[in-house]
């Protein structure tokens, strides 16, 4: 609600909000690593994941950036499938250091590959957001030319506006928007219950398989490779369903009517709690421990349909509230 509409700024671009923030991430790894107390542990956390969200809530406007409409769900799809990878992935990575060298070795890992991916998207990823590129342009051509009347389009727009104006449009908006459009505040809130209950298997899997199946504490993070599967075996389904059907949807004028999306949707609404009701009901002593793994694969299947359809869902309320 901060970070994701500052990058809408023509003045701002997307890439100076990842490179800030991702560089402040890195830097408050280290007093989360070198943390004393359990409270000083969860405020750095909390901090670090505060300046760390844009690569969650902007990555798929950056995506959007890239593609063409007709081909825009393809990066939305694999943007969505890493962000379901990342914590059936960490868990697994961090079981075995954690037992090894403790948790403080976890935050280390996490300072390494963030630092490099830092270093990575600074010199390497370029500016994405098209109002940015043509704002930089038009200003490289004003001062190559001297020939002041050189604008774009956002400067245009924004000589009519104050920069009070500017604020509420970027800032203020997105709240009011939210609670003003009741689609955009029932997909939020449906997405934040979908993806908040995928962390609770964080909690319910050392309860499963460490106190019933009995698994030694540095075997816990395999559970999450069931997770893993379930991204890989949708991914290819869903990708040529896609291109078989989804792509002759779209119109003359290259759209497509988010209710289009509405049958992958429901799919994924009722894989949830499928996998829900499979992994509570056979997680017990007397039943295999990788029939429980198999129902878990089910979650992100429905964490990966539903992001890309709310998303597409989200854009086009907000295309037509700003109409």
């Amino acid at each position: 609600m901060l970070w994701s509409p500052m990058s809408e700024m023509p003045y701002i671009g997307r890439m100076p909000i990842y490179w800030v923030t991702l560089f402040f991430f890195v830097l408050l790894l280290i007093p989360t690593a070198l943390a004393s107390s359990f409270g000083m542990l969860m405020a750095f956390r909390f901090i670090t994941g505060f300046v760390g969200s844009p690569s969650l809530a902007t990555g798929g406007a950056s995506a959007a950036d890239i593609y063409s409409p007709k081909k825009r769900v393809y990066g939305i799809t694999i943007w969505s499938a890493f962000a379901a990878c990342a914590p059936a992935t960490g868990p697994i990575v961090g079981n075995f250091a954690v037992h090894v060298e403790g948790w403080r070795w976890t935050m280390w890992e996490l300072f390494w590959l963030a630092s490099f991916t830092c270093v990575f998207l600074f010199f390497f990823f370029p500016e994405t957001s098209s109002s940015n590129i043509l704002y930089r342009r038009a200003k490289r051509l004003r001062h190559a030319t001297g020939d002041q009347r050189l604008k774009s389009q956002s400067e245009i727009e924004a000589e009519s506006m104050t920069g009070r104006d500017i604020a509420l449009d970027i800032l203020v908006r997105p709240f009011t928007l939210n609670f003003q459009e009741p689609i955009v505040l029932i997909l939020n809130l449906y997405t934040a219950l979908i993806y908040a209950t995928f962390y609770l298997w964080f909690e319910s899997f050392p309860i499963v398989f460490l106190g019933i199946y009995r698994w030694e504490t540095q075997l816990l993070g395999l559970a999450f490779i069931g997770i893993l599967c379930g991204v890989f075996i949708v991914l290819p389904p869903y990708l040529y369903y896609i291109y078989r059907v989804e792509e002759k949807m779209f119109d003359e004028n290259g759209k497509l009517k988010p209710e289009k999306r509405m049958p992958v949707a429901m799919l994924a609404s009722i894989l949830a709690p499928i996998s829900l009701l499979w992994f509570g009901w056979s997680s017990r002593a007397s039943v295999h421990w990788v029939v429980p793994i198999m129902g878990s694969s089910l979650y992100p299947m429905s964490v990966i349909l539903l992001l890309v359809s709310a998303i597409f869902g989200l854009r086009a309320s907000m295309m037509r509230h700003c109409c």
